[in-house]
């Protein structure tokens, strides 16, 4: 998530980081999360991200840096909006001779962020196995003006019940979730485009197989039951990109002996802390639920080869729940109480996610994939079953099954080898829509 502030133009900032490729172009989940991450910088202290809605707009490309221009459309006291414009510069060598002016440039990608702020602090620390300490300042409340209430439609036993395999096996024992999860790929571009580093960066990702209840389910039921499971966290610490975030914030998170006459500004110092760290977790789900995403319209529909191309052209997230529960990762404290009261005293600990994901609707050579963010405790297990629903996305993609009848590609029309060699340099985009610019791997 590294980025960095412009250092003459306010609400701007710049990127610090390569992108991920699994092809050709920049991962889109590098700009999406980035641009969350650059506007989170641009509000009050102690808001966090809670939905997020972006459009991709033109191809990333690997060896220009991306530029996040942030306006600020409201800021208000419990909600604030962002608007996040990100542009890529060519070079001065590749500039035409009259670069347009910034009004009439096209951006790369736009997204609208935003924020919230909590309008509850809980009087006493959580008992729950999932979130036994809270991260957040727990200073005496406010009187509520507001009756809590929440809901979710899938019983805590959802995940259990539907997905056993999830239970039986450690989460770490499942494979790594592949560079880019298309047979195409698998086959023919990772000799075409071997990558020195493709490593996933920032977070571990583990696919889960559930190539025989996909099998079974969509015998019975069609393309929308077929189902897809990651498992995923931060990566080690030490090789974390959040790590430093995450230590400020435990060394900002507070017990129950805080003491009632501490100033308010100490408290703002606190919920500042607080909300950068969330709002950097909160990144890291981002970039995390692209991952793989439009693959799976491919494999549900049986379309495994080269002659069907897909491309992002939108995707939303909204979150759900306690923030706090999104944090990637928690302090366990130690199984005995000091007067009533949490010891700070304990643990940092990695928090498995799991990204449940399915395709509901294709039509017009488009097609929706959607998924549920679901916390997941691997070492809590009551035999019922504890998780819930913590965010849900939303991502519609441009998909084409070109028919080779029409030229679509090494046939008719085509030199030899022609069509082999655009799929090599377009990641699978025929040469109208490279110029068209709707390409994102």
């Amino acid at each position: 998530m590294a980025i960095r502030p412009h250092p003459t133009e306010k609400d701007t900032f710049l990127s610090c980081t390569q992108p991920f490729s699994p092809m050709t172009f920049a991962f889109g989940g590098h700009v999406y999360a980035q641009a969350a991450w650059a506007a989170s910088r641009t509000v009050e202290r102690g808001l966090v991200l809670h939905n997020i809605s972006g459009h991709f707009i033109l191809p990333g490309r690997l060896d220009v840096p991306f530029t996040y221009h942030v306006r600020r459309l409201r800021s208000g006291g419990i909600y604030s909006l962002r608007l996040v414009e990100v542009y890529q510069d060519p070079p001065p060598a590749e500039a035409p001779p009259s670069s347009p002016a910034d009004s009439q440039r096209t951006p790369s990608f736009v997204a609208t962020i935003s924020f919230k702020r909590p309008e509850l602090h809980p009087s006493s620390p959580s008992s729950s196995p999932l979130n036994p300490l809270p991260s957040f300042p727990i200073s005496p409340a406010p009187p509520l003006k507001y009756h809590p209430f929440s809901h979710q439609t899938l019983p805590p036993s959802y995940l259990r019940t539907t997905y056993p395999i999830l239970y039986t096996q450690p989460p770490a024992s499942h494979p790594l979730a592949p560079t880019a999860d298309f047979d195409w790929y698998q086959t023919y571009a990772a000799t075409l485009h071997p990558h020195p580093d493709s490593t996933f960066p920032g977070v571990e990702m583990r696919k889960v197989d559930l190539s025989a209840q996909n099998a079974e389910a969509v015998a019975q039921h069609g393309v929308g039951a077929y189902r897809m499971l990651h498992l995923y966290r931060l990566i080690e610490p030490e090789e974390s990109p959040l790590e430093t975030d995450a230590s400020v914030s435990a060394s900002a998170s507070t017990s129950t002996s805080t003491s009632t006459s501490e100033t308010r500004a100490e408290d703002k110092d606190q919920d500042a802390s607080w909300a950068s760290q969330l709002n950097l977790s909160l990144s890291a789900h981002l970039y995390a639920s692209d991952r793989n995403g439009l693959f799976l319209i491919a494999r549900a529909l049986g379309f495994g080869s080269g002659s069907f191309r897909i491309t992002s052209l939108s995707h939303a997230v909204v979150f759900h729940a306690d923030p706090d529960k999104l944090r990637m990762q928690s302090s366990t404290p130690p199984p005995t109480v000091n007067g009533g009261k949490w010891s700070v005293e304990g643990r940092t600990k990695r928090k498995w996610f799991v990204q449940e994901a399915w395709s509901s609707v294709s039509g017009g050579n488009r097609a929706m994939h959607e998924s549920r963010l679901w916390s997941f405790d691997p070492d809590f297990d009551d035999g019922r079953g504890s998780e819930e629903v913590l965010a849900t996305t939303w991502q519609e993609g441009m998909c084409r099954l070109v028919s080779r009848e029409v030229g679509g590609g090494e046939g008719e029309g085509e030199e030899k080898g022609e069509g082999k060699e655009r799929a090599e340099r377009n990641g699978g985009m025929t040469e109208e829509e490279e110029k068209e610019g709707r390409a994102k791997l």
